[in-house]
């Protein structure tokens, strides 16, 4: 009995072995857009470790106004926040806040004369600033502190910037 012709398995693998062996430098050399060589490297979850900082007594006062933000350091996963301001003898406003790190992210809830408080997912942090955003919340979509030494500036966004307020550590808090 005659066996069929077949080709040998060398001829038939050798074309598909040059043809691999040239594609595969090329697999691993990926274009990178401009954009994407600017972007920073993804980093981890962004915690309350990150704004240690932030924990402290802070205020600003001039001839007949004050403000003052008292943090307390992160316990819990949670720091407790609290924000007052008064004018010569006028009743004070003031806000209730915190940040509440959750397994997947961290946010910023901020309850304004005890008002139903607002998320603000924190989106930034470095050893000297930190921002939190709700880009679908009316005003403000932006909250950012930033530490300069005893000088802490917070500043609030809307579709523009806000008002800002650069308050002196007078205290810390433990």
């Amino acid at each position: 009995m005659k066996t069929p012709n077949r080709p040998s398995l060398r001829r038939v693998l050798w074309p598909s072995a040059v043809l691999l062996a040239a594609l595969l430098p090329l697999s691993s050399a990926v274009e990178v857009t401009p954009q994407e060589a600017d972007a920073p490297a993804k980093t981890e979850k962004l915690t309350l470790d990150d704004i240690t900082w932030l924990a402290g007594h802070w205020q600003v006062k001039d001839r007949d106004s004050m403000t003052e933000e008292l943090w307390m350091p992160a316990r819990g996963r949670v720091m407790l926040g609290l924000n007052r301001s008064v004018r010569g003898k006028a009743h004070g406003q003031f806000e209730f806040l915190r940040i509440v790190q959750t397994k997947k992210d961290t946010y910023y809830w901020a309850s304004p004369g005890g008002s139903p408080e607002t998320p603000f997912k924190m989106t930034e942090a470095t050893e000297d600033h930190v921002v939190f955003e709700n880009p679908e919340h009316d005003f403000p979509k932006r909250i950012e502190y930033r530490l300069d030494g005893d000088e802490l500036t917070a500043q609030i966004f809307g579709d523009e910037p806000g008002p800002s307020w650069t308050l002196k550590r007078i205290g810390d808090v433990k």
